[in-house]
């Protein structure tokens, strides 16, 4: 979703702090969109998985602010961060 940030951030240049615009929030709606879907996605396929194999418990771990001060490279680094592993699990 790299793309979004790069429109924020162009949108956004020069102006005020906390400046928002329908456009800014159109942008936004379609990432959350975008978001959504792939999470349900995700966990459409991870279920069909479990069906497919017999596999009857999903432990899924959470590990708070894992996240934090990674370094797997700039671009990775900005994807991953970015992934809504709260709305997954």
């Amino acid at each position: 979703m790299g793309w979004y940030n790069k429109q924020i951030a162009t949108i956004k240049e020069g102006k005020p702090q906390g400046f928002w615009s329908k456009k800014l929030a159109g942008i936004t709606e379609k990432r959350n969109r975008k978001m959504r879907d792939a999470v349900n996605k995700a966990a459409r396929l991870g279920i069909d998985n479990c069906l497919k194999y017999s596999i009857g418990r999903i432990v899924f771990g959470f590990n708070k602010r894992q996240k934090d001060s990674i370094n797997i490279g700039g671009k990775n680094n900005q994807k991953f961060v970015q992934i809504p592993t709260a709305k997954l699990k």
